[in-house]
């Protein structure tokens, strides 16, 4: 773990609290631009980094500066007008019976002190699976280019020139991680909470408890299979910490303790307490290992906002295979061998998402199981494996998540 990697947490924790920052010795200003940029977290720490060159902090030359800023407040501009088509496209979802609710995104960068400056690319919505025709529909209506889901898949990606990309959810994960990695385990059925957009568009999130789940869920699953980054760390600290009061921590914590989670959630506390001002104890950080903590950072560090996933090919499919053995003491190949059952005749309504003409007649399924088959045998890349997967795997184990 660099210090330029820890400036730029601290920046960045500063900015999303709305704090003062206070610099204590020199900041390499390019490697914490090069660093935020690939966590994702730029226009957050900007914030910082305007607030001291406004004081006289920082030595940022001020042609440098104005062009940081002129591009600034552009992305914070197109991030407006790019949310404001989006609940315009929720809106119309929901005029046509089609229950929307957001995923992370906006339902966490109300949190942070300038939610503008939480840019993110896509929008994330689940709807109920039953619908997915219907909303794919609309959303080809208003222009969007519609790409298949791919089998197994929970979700599917829709791109417009003003939204950019919205993944439309029919379920919560793919089939290989609910069955495994969480082990059918969560069950998200609270009643959907409400929010309010910046333009005061009335949005629908998950549950209190439900999102503090998907939320953590969603941090570990990209821990495990290609690397996560401080952004969404901070996303479920700042939840938490706002939402303390409304979530049921037993569930929560049955669920880590279920899943062999529960050391890991204490690092993610430890992390959150000492960088980023998270003001509570949820579980005993007594034990924790200062070595693995560094690891877990510099992981953190390494992994970017959503992965360096070309170091780590192949390596979600190992930790499934140990962890499949760990939970239900059977080789992975089972698990495999019983899906390639459901896999040779899906039922006319997941077939109808890929080939909408099975609707007109359940005389067409042959026709599209064959298409699918068709489909199914065409090239595929070969994947290639990560160097570093077999130590990447006792990294895991150190921290008892298999």
């Amino acid at each position: 773990m660099t210090k330029s990697f820890l400036d730029t947490i601290y920046l960045y924790n500063c900015a999303i609290r709305g704090k003062e920052p206070e610099i204590k010795s020199d900041i390499n200003i390019k490697d914490v631009y090069i660093i935020s940029k690939k966590q994702g977290i730029w226009d957050t720490v900007f914030l910082s980094l305007k607030k001291l060159y406004d004081k006289d902090k920082t030595i940022i030359e001020a042609d440098i500066f104005s062009k940081l800023n002129n591009e600034f407040i552009i992305k914070c501009t197109l991030n407006s007008k790019r949310l404001v088509f989006v609940h315009n496209i929720i809106r119309k979802l929901e005029d046509n019976g089609i229950n929307c609710c957001i995923l992370k995104g906006e339902s966490v960068s109300l949190y942070y002190n300038t939610p503008l400056a939480r840019i993110s690319s896509d929008t994330d919505i689940l709807i109920d699976k039953e619908k997915t025709r219907k909303c794919l529909d609309i959303l080809k209506e208003e222009g969007f280019i519609v790409e298949e889901q791919p089998y197994e898949s929970h979700q599917i990606r829709c791109e417009h020139p003003t939204s950019g990309l919205i993944e439309i959810h029919n379920r919560m994960y793919g089939v290989k991680t609910e069955d495994v990695t969480f082990n059918n385990e969560i069950k998200y059925d609270e009643e959907y909470a409400t929010f309010y957009g910046f333009d005061n568009s009335k949005l629908k999130t998950l549950g209190y408890t439900d999102n503090t789940l998907f939320l953590l869920m969603h941090f570990l699953k990209h821990f495990i299979s290609e690397g996560v980054g401080v952004r969404q760390l901070a996303d479920t600290l700042l939840y938490i910490e706002n939402n303390f009061s409304k979530i049921d921590f037993d569930r929560v914590n049955t669920h880590l303790k279920n899943l062999k989670f529960d050391t890991v959630f204490s690092y993610i506390i430890e992390i959150g307490k000492r960088y980023f001002d998270f003001p509570r104890n949820l579980i005993d950080t007594s034990l924790i290992d200062e070595t693995l903590l560094e690891k877990i950072l510099y992981d953190m560090e390494c992994g970017g906002v959503f992965g360096k996933d070309s170091d780590r090919k192949g390596f979600y499919d190992m930790y499934l295979a140990e962890r499949y053995k760990s939970i239900k003491n059977k080789d992975i190949s089972e698990y495999y061998n019983k899906r390639k059952l459901t896999r040779l005749f899906p039922n006319r309504k997941f077939m109808s998402i890929n080939y909408p003409y099975v609707e007109k007649s359940i005389l067409l399924m042959p026709i599209a199981w064959v298409h699918r088959m068709i489909d199914s045998i065409k090239p595929k890349k070969e994947i290639a494996t990560g160097e570093n997967n077999n130590e990447r795997l006792d990294f895991f184990k150190e921290l008892d998540m298999i």
